[in-house]
């Protein structure tokens, strides 16, 4: 029969990714499958990108310590919330920049350290409440003008990591940050294929923080395989969508 990877028969596991998964069945191979563990089955079906993204974000600075500060923008967005609950979880903490001030209370209840409006004045709330502390990495979501905004908080020689740009537009960063304090800049992409052979771990590592429920995101609605149409224009308005390939609503 070959090696089973410790699987059962029964067990809920989690489909490799890029295996074309809008559908009701699938055979893949056992190898990197691994048994997940009792939890709600919609956080567990969301384990697939963003928490795997934001676990190897914060390996993009390789001396990241405890106590350290990480600063991110998007942060209401699903690798924004596993970013929260990873670092707290490795001992660090973070600065959290949202658009929108009602979701200020909303992360701070999720562990989120500082959390700021993304708007003219905020680099200064954040280095008073950073005060001495390290800064050595910044994850950008957005671009434009929210770059400059968390390049500003970095540490000298900080490494700031592009994954998104929800914003549009160019990366905008402060030459003082490049010249002055050196900061690093590079892109982040969970497809490079030196990123790839990393995910596993990175499963591992998330996996029991989302079943424990520290890694939560909101669900704005679910749809059947039959409502795809609805379910697309839904996810284009915002929010995270998830399908129910069941067969039911």
């Amino acid at each position: 029969m070959g090696e089973n990877f410790g699987l059962k028969v029964g067990d809920r596991v989690l489909i490799p990714l890029y295996a074309f998964s809008w559908r009701e069945r699938l055979v893949v191979p056992a190898t990197g499958l691994f048994s997940l563990p009792e939890a709600e089955p919609q956080q567990l079906a969301m384990l697939g990108i963003n928490p795997p993204t934001a676990s190897l974000l914060l390996d993009e600075a390789p001396d990241l310590k405890p106590g350290d500060w990480i600063v991110q923008n998007a942060a209401n967005s699903g690798v924004g919330r596993s970013l929260i609950a990873i670092a707290k979880a490795r001992g660090m903490k973070t600065i959290n920049l949202v658009r929108r001030p009602e979701l200020i209370p909303e992360l701070q209840a999720v562990g989120g350290d500082l959390v700021v409006v993304d708007e003219d004045g905020a680099l200064d709330k954040i280095r008073a409440a950073v005060g001495n502390g390290r800064v050595p990495l910044a994850v950008d979501g957005v671009a434009g003008k929210s770059s400059a905004m968390i390049a500003g908080a970095l540490s000298e020689h900080g490494i700031f990591v592009v994954y998104a740009y929800m914003g549009g537009g160019p990366v905008a960063i402060n030459p003082f940050d490049l010249i002055v304090k050196r900061i690093v800049v590079k892109g982040f992409f969970l497809n490079h294929p030196d990123i790839e052979p990393k995910i596993h771990a990175a499963l591992r590592e998330t996996v029991p923080l989302a079943a424990s429920g520290a890694i939560q995101v909101p669900i704005a609605a679910t749809y059947p395989l039959s409502s795809l149409r609805e379910a697309v224009l839904h996810a284009q308005r915002g929010g995270k969508v998830l399908l129910d390939l069941r067969g039911t609503t």
